[in-house]
């Protein structure tokens, strides 16, 4: 069971990283840490890869909001309709929870 408390964040993704936060930032009246630009590694049903993944958080929180700005062909590809990505939760044990 998830409890509200456990929830950390709520993530969307975006076309684009910049207008991503100043849409999110506008409708939820939040400011923004300093993106961080990654490489992942990441098994799919393409293989071993790494990608490149641009993620910023909110300075406000918990609980945070978090932008990705859309990376295609991998699970944060931009999708039609509601750009709500995920929501991240704390647990004691992963492998517990799986």
């Amino acid at each position: 069971m998830i409890r509200y408390e456990d929830i950390h964040h709520i993530a969307f993704v975006a076309a684009d990283l910049q207008q991503g936060m100043e849409e999110v930032g506008e409708v939820y009246g939040v400011e923004w840490t300093t993106p961080r630009h990654l490489e992942l590694p990441v098994r799919d049903s393409r293989g071993d890869r790494n990608l490149k993944l641009s993620v910023v958080y909110s300075r406000q929180g918990p609980l945070f909001l978090e932008v990705l700005q859309a990376v295609p062909d991998s699970i944060w590809a931009l999708t039609p309709g509601s750009h709500l990505h995920h929501i991240g939760v704390h647990v004691d044990d992963v492998n517990a929870e799986i």
